[in-house]
Formats: structure tokens, C-alpha cells, sequence
């Protein structure tokens, strides 16, 4: 069984436990109780009594914590509770596990997200013409889409040339002249001079496809003493204002106030080849799959998409920042015009 954290005793505890607190209705010690015969059943007194428990759901109570279902999901699934039969109950998007407490990240990614009604699919049309690459593809945003709506989604870019698939070698703006994709498969670290002019297409909100070209094109990966796997491309142009460069955060720091290396009940939006986006909770859920390199999990934080880390590759840091630096000056531009900008996690608790 799963393990989560309990949101008062900051304790690790099994599954079970979070179904009976959410089941036990508020004064009704009794529905704690399990069968003598059952691996669920628990001494009459000491740590693992059934005293101990009942004083933790008051606890809990008492603090104000709702054991509740989003009201964002209708799933439900039916699950046997200590001998007394099968209970319809409400599932997975609940706020009993690590770090959900009010002011907390988690809160206000779940606050943020827009799930009923919503589809994994990305776009509502997309088609690669006869002439393509020469001739522009034709793109529709799905309104309906889990993503629709949020700052930073224009970033996204699932057309480039020399694609395999659609959607494969995802490109994110991080900046109005820089981008972001995958470093393995791009070949040996260092400028690829043989990318220069390849084009990359992005589509506005309401559905202009705005054309770029490789200007200059970096590759990290496998470096000697380093992990690093990316690659950074300069556009010929800045991007226009219709489309929003997605800010980024530490990763470092999602993990200790979110995401604590377990992604269970902890939404993570990503882009995937095909069209497809997922939001990584049960029914918003599309697998990833060998090509989804390099695409952008995103965390959605108020109506923004905040770039965490690619699919498989890594996260911003400084080191990624001089290397748009690099890329900039070598072309004759300002670097300080195209710095990556960070949302500031500092006010959000660790756990």
C-alpha cells in the first residue's frame, strides 16, 4: 500500500488510515473500529489503539482540516473498509497527504487547476501541409484544454523542423529570444552550427502561427564531470508580445515545499507528442512516451504555466542562463534583455 504523510502528526502512515479519516463521520469514533480477525484490527491500548487514532482524527478535526474530495473530480471508486463492506468513496484528490495545509504550495496548485469539463487534447486541429516544412503548419488551440487559458502556454512549441512525430523535439520559449529542448539526441555538447536555420513554429492565443529560425543552437550533454542534458536555441528574431516566454522556478525548492520526490496526488502539467497534454492525476492522465524528450513540465501557480524541468532533462539553472548569455553576445544582443525569468517560492513553506 501506499505510504503518505499525515497532515498533523507529520507521520508516515498507510493508506487505510486516510480512508478512515475521510469515511469517519466528525464525533463517530466507532466506524474506526476494524474486525478482531483483520490485519486492520488494533490493541485496545497503546501507540497503534484504536484510542490513539480516534484522538488524531480530533486532532485534525479541531485544526480546521477538510478531508474532502475536489469538488474539480467526479471520479470515485469503491473501496473496502475494515470488514464492513464496499463504501462508495471519494478518491485520490484529496488533501491528506504531504504538504497540504493551507498557505502551502500544494494548496495553491490545486487551487489553480481547472479540471471539470477539460480534455487532454491540445489542440482542436493540426495538420503539417503538403509542402511542409516550406509551408506553414495550420494550428487550432483546443479552448477546452487543460492548459487553455494560463499564462506562458504559447511558449509551448510542437512544430519544428526535422521532427519526427508530431509534437517530438518540443521547443519552450524561456525568454523572447531563447528556447529550450532536449540535449541527448542533439548530438555532442557544444554550438551546432549545422542546425542554424531550422525553423520553429509557435501559435498565439488566437491562433496565428508566428515563424523562427535557428540563429545559433547549443547542445549540453554528456559532459565530463557534469549532468547536464539540454540544448538552447537562439531565435533569428525576438518572439512577438502574443507570445508569453514561460518564467521558471528552482527545482530544488519545488521538491522540498511539493513535490518531496513522489508525484502521487501532486498535479504536474506536461505537453506530449501527438497533441496531448496531462495534467498526471487519474483521468487527466496521458502517458509519456520515448520521443516525449525534452517537453515542458509545467506547474500551473495561479493562472500561470511556470517552466519545472524538461521530460528527462534538466531543470534552469545559472549554468543554463550563461549559456543564453553566450549564445546572445555571439550574435551582438544585450544579454541582459533575455535573462530567464524565476518565481519566487521563498513565501511558501518546506516540508
Amino acid at each position: 500500500m501506499a505510504l503518505v504523510t499525515n497532515v498533523v502528526a507529520q507521520r508516515v502512515v498507510r493508506d487505510v488510515v486516510q480512508t478512515l479519516l475521510a469515511l469517519t463521520p466528525a464525533g463517530d469514533s466507532a466506524a474506526l473500529g476494524a474486525q478482531a480477525d483483520s490485519p486492520l484490527s488494533m490493541p485496545p491500548a497503546g501507540q497503534g489503539s484504536n484510542t490513539v487514532w480516534e484522538a488524531m482524527v480530533k486532532q485534525a478535526r479541531a485544526g480546521g482540516f477538510t478531508l474532502l474530495t475536489n469538488a474539480d473530480s467526479a471520479f470515485r471508486q469503491t473501496v473496502a473498509v475494515g470488514g464492513h463492506g464496499l463504501v462508495e468513496s471519494p478518491r485520490l484528490i484529496t488533501n491528506t497527504f504531504a504538504g497540504f495545509v493551507a498557505g502551502s504550495l500544494a494548496d495553491t496548485i490545486w487551487s489553480s487547476l481547472h479540471l471539470e469539463g477539460r480534455s487532454t487534447k491540445l489542440w482542436e486541429f493540426w495538420q503539417l501541409p503538403a509542402g511542409w516544412p516550406s509551408t506553414p503548419p495550420v494550428l487550432r488551440w483546443n479552448t477546452n484544454s487543460l492548459i487553455w487559458g494560463y499564462k506562458g502556454m504559447t511558449a509551448i512549441s510542437q512544430v519544428c523542423e526535422g521532427e519526427g512525430a508530431f509534437g517530438q523535439g518540443s521547443i519552450t520559449a524561456l525568454t523572447r529570444r531563447h528556447g529550450y529542448l532536449r540535449g541527448h539526441g542533439m548530438g555532442p555538447s557544444g554550438l551546432h552550427p549545422e542546425k542554424v536555420g531550422a525553423r520553429v513554429w509557435f501559435c498565439t492565443r488566437d491562433n496565428q502561427v508566428i515563424e523562427r529560425k535557428a540563429k545559433l543552437l547549443v547542445t549540453r550533454f554528456m559532459d565530463e564531470g557534469k549532468v547536464r542534458d539540454y540544448s538552447i536555441i537562439l531565435f533569428d528574431a525576438d518572439l512577438p508580445a502574443t507570445i508569453e516566454p514561460m518564467r521558471v522556478t528552482d527545482p530544488d525548492k519545488v521538491k522540498r515545499k511539493y513535490l518531496f520526490d513522489d508525484l502521487s496526488h501532486k498535479p504536474v502539467m506536461m505537453s506530449l507528442q501527438g497533441g496531448f497534454v496531462t495534467a498526471g492525476v487519474a483521468e487527466w492522465t496521458v502517458p509519456v512516451a520515448g520521443g516525449d524528450s525534452g517537453a515542458p513540465r509545467m506547474l500551473p501557480l495561479g493562472g500561470e504555466l511556470v517552466f519545472l524541468w524538461g521530460i528527462s532533462t534538466s531543470p534552469p539553472s545559472a549554468e543554463m542562463q550563461a549559456d543564453m548569455d553566450m549564445l546572445s553576445l555571439k550574435a551582438g544582443l544585450d544579454p541582459r534583455r533575455y535573462q530567464m525569468q524565476w518565481v519566487d517560492l521563498d513565501s511558501y513553506p518546506d516540508f
